[in-house]
């Protein structure tokens, strides 16, 4: 097998060290640089699950449910706790995922590519040199478990289309299974099967519906969980309260000349008073109500929340990430981790007060971003001439998470969760013009 050449053998080596690099210097510096917000309540829904029984983020008894928080990244630090593992097996772990997001990467771009050495290479260095993906998997957050299960999931989607066999609908129901533990991941891919599943029904008729039942199955009994604990169906989510905590609270802080911290505070208050219990209390009617106030405020600034959501979409493909690094690397506190930066301009990017590793940092990103969609301009072009089935796809996946990231929270991190997606669709960027129609 070509992935055991010199050429890949090394790419995974490097991948490996330098991973392992930024891992020892967070150790010996504080290992509590691997935290921020969120990661605790991923932490003490894991622990508490395992110890307790209960699905809850409260640190000690009573155990309020949590609705927002979803179960496969809780049950994986609960399960390295439970086997002896410490914060230290936890990275190591996600060390170990990112390599294999690496050769799910390749495996999907060999498909692609007929097999092109160069090209895979290529698009191998690229996702091993990231640095976000390098950063957020030194972290407790979902970003590099999520991206691992959708490159895994598009890998078994690409099988039909390059192998016309019986075995299509098995493949169609590996990667039901990996999309399926995707949203189970992070809820933001909760509505791409509604895009997905009609297109592949159209492509490969019944055969696609074998890709609906591992996803309604996984799906649904978090839906079934959720009815059995608070009596009413929904999804676990964080988006309401997203929507409230950025998007409106954004929006009414520049129309009342307050700082975003006293938006959130004063809308967040106002909630609290509308209900009839405390939040903790009734985390269902203090999701609703997130989201009706949200949507009110953004309802009124039509203008605002549009300048947003394309100040976003520059945030998710462009930006370089700066304040995660730096936080790992001691010149950043947890507060300004993910937003010491995200407002200013490119050239504030480049301001003092950040650490000299990450201003290095800063070029290869803007460069290897441009490389990237430059490639994949070129290849979707080139798809949309010679494999239309493959230009369509490409067009699904991609423009349903350009659709779902668009609030003023999203900054570099996001992208990591749909970089190796971007990397793959690239193929035939990378190829030389001789071998178009080969691809």
């Amino acid at each position: 097998m070509k992935l055991r050449t010199k050429p890949f053998l090394l790419l995974f080596a490097v991948t490996l060290l330098i991973r392992l690099a930024l891992l020892i210097a967070v150790q010996v510096s504080d290992p509590e640089l691997h935290m921020l917000h969120d990661s605790y309540g991923y932490a003490s829904i894991g622990e508490n699950f395992f110890e307790h029984g209960v699905w809850s983020q409260s640190e000690e008894a009573p155990f309020y449910p949590d609705v927002f928080r979803t179960p496969v990244y809780p049950l994986l630090i609960g399960s390295i706790v439970q086997l002896g593992g410490d914060l230290l097996a936890l990275m190591l772990v996600q060390i170990l995922i990112s390599l294999l997001t690496l050769y799910f990467i390749l495996r999907a771009v060999d498909l692609l590519s007929n097999g092109n050495t160069k090209v895979m290479l290529i698009i191998g260095w690229l996702y091993a040199l990231d640095v976000p993906s390098i950063v957020m998997g030194n972290l407790v957050m979902t970003e590099n478990v999520f991206a691992m299960l959708i490159v895994i999931a598009c890998y078994f989607l690409f099988l039909p289309l390059r192998h016309k066999s019986t075995k299509n609908s098995l493949s169609f129901f590996y990667a039901g299974i990996f999309l399926g533990l995707a949203i189970l991941t992070r809820p933001v891919a909760l509505y791409l099967p509604v895009l997905l599943i009609p297109f592949l029904l159209w492509k490969f008729r019944m055969q696609a519906l074998w890709l609906v039942v591992p996803v309604m199955l996984l799906t649904g009994s978090w839906y079934a969980r959720n009815y059995a604990v608070h009596r009413q169906v929904f999804y676990s989510e964080i988006g309401n309260f997203n929507l409230l905590y950025f998007q409106a609270a954004d929006l009414f802080a520049k129309e009342h000349g307050l700082t975003l911290d006293q938006a959130r505070a004063h809308l967040y208050e106002q909630v609290q008073n509308e209900m009839e219990v405390i939040p903790r209390e009734d985390p269902v009617l203090f999701y609703e109500m997130c989201g009706q106030k949200a949507k009110g405020i953004i309802a009124s600034h039509p203008g605002g929340f549009l300048k947003n959501a394309l100040k976003a979409q520059s945030n998710l493909f462009f930006r370089p990430l700066r304040g995660y690094l730096d936080y790992q690397l001691g010149v950043a506190d947890v507060y300004s981790a993910s937003s010491p930066y995200g407002r200013s301009s490119f050239l504030g990017l480049f301001a003092e007060g950040s650490h000299g590793l990450t201003s290095l940092t800063i070029p290869l990103q803007l460069l290897m971003n441009l490389a990237v969609y430059a490639a994949l301009l070129l290849s979707l072009f080139r798809m949309f001439r010679t494999d239309r089935t493959l230009f369509w796809l490409a067009l699904i996946l991609i423009g349903y998470f350009v659709l779902v990231c668009s609030g003023p929270e999203i900054d570099a991190r996001f992208r990591v969760a749909v970089l190796p997606l971007l990397l793959v669709f690239t193929t035939k960027g990378f190829s030389l013009p001789r071998r178009e129609g080969i691809v």
